[in-house]
């Protein structure tokens, strides 16, 4: 699987930034980290944050991209939760 094999499942809003982090991680040889959404075959969206590493071969060409993606979906969905909590208590202080 490529890069570009999962560009399609990312976010239309995502995307760039998604590459862009990639891009970076693959020419300074740094590690990439970033967070994005996936959206479901029935619409729904995951939130998930990726980190990893590129192998490169002896002439610095990306062999292989390895790492971990982690699913922030509840914990994006208990912050949102929070910040509706604290904009309606503001609000009814105002």
């Amino acid at each position: 699987m490529t890069v570009e094999d999962i560009l399609p499942y990312i976010h239309k809003d995502d995307r760039e930034k998604m590459q862009k982090a990639i891009n970076v991680a693959m020419t300074n040889g740094t590690e990439y980290r970033t967070s994005y959404r996936v959206v479901k075959p029935d619409g729904s969206i995951t939130f998930l944050y990726a980190t990893g590493n590129f192998e490169m071969d002896g002439n610095d060409n990306p062999v292989v991209m390895f790492g971990t993606i982690q699913d922030m979906s509840s914990m994006f969905h208990e912050f949102s939760q929070i910040d509706k909590e604290t904009l309606a208590l503001n609000t009814k202080r105002a």
